[in-house]
């Protein structure tokens, strides 16, 4: 009986200390999501909908247009795309374009808060792009335009080859401002190519650009 009453509350011990691993699972789980930035309880509504936060990215422009001429615009251009893009490709975030139907009616050439407000946008990026010599510079802003305040401006500075990267790292820090979280568009992923016996390593950004063959 004396045996039989142990094994019993070995059993019950250990059922004990199984339910208190879970209940401390359960809690620690609690206190992480207490952690994720307030911006992702926003994002899912009561119903379970996914509302992801929708952010104008502006047309970035040239610092110097008769100096910097088309490869300025290219520049500006490219960044501009890259971001939205970046963003896009987070389920938290929805990029949002400008409208060109509403800058005719508007008689404007480039939207305003008002505008991106009109296109449900909350916050808004704009940035300006200048080029000295081979130093790529890109000054931008994030706006927030629920609250109608900027929440910060800053500078990032690159060489011009490395236009990419820079639209990856202002991505990054959009995000995580935003997020409280780290962003992942500076990845940089490897994997094999080819077929058969003959394969590569190649290395390239998260979005598949700027793939380099490190083996032969």
């Amino acid at each position: 009986m004396n045996r039989l009453f142990t094994s019993n509350l070995n059993i019950v011990h250990r059922g004990s200390l199984l339910l208190a691993f879970v209940m401390a699972c359960l809690l620690a789980q609690q206190a992480d999501a207490a952690k994720v930035p307030e911006i992702r309880g926003r994002i899912f509504k009561g119903s379970g909908e996914f509302d992801p936060v929708r952010i104008g990215i502006d047309a970035f422009t040239v610092k110097d247009p008769e100096r910097l001429g088309m490869q300025g615009e290219d520049l500006a251009r490219e960044i501009s795309s890259v971001v939205f893009d970046d963003l896009e490709f987070s389920y938290l975030f929805e990029s949002v374009r400008p409208d060109t139907l509403y800058l005719r009616i508007m008689g404007l050439t480039q939207i305003d808060e008002r505008g991106w407000r009109h296109l449900g946008a909350e916050y808004l990026i704009d940035g300006e792009v200048d080029l000295d010599g081979t130093e790529l510079s890109v000054e931008y802003t994030l706006n927030d335009l629920v609250n109608n305040r900027r929440v910060f401006k800053r500078r990032l500075k690159a060489r011009s080859d490395n236009v990419r990267l820079l639209a990856h790292v202002l991505s990054d820090e959009v995000y995580q401002e935003l997020t409280r979280r780290p962003g992942i568009f500076q990845t940089r992923l490897a994997y094999l190519h080819g077929s058969g016996n003959y394969k590569e390593v190649h290395i390239c950004d998260y979005d598949g650009e700027n793939d380099l063959a490190v083996t032969a």
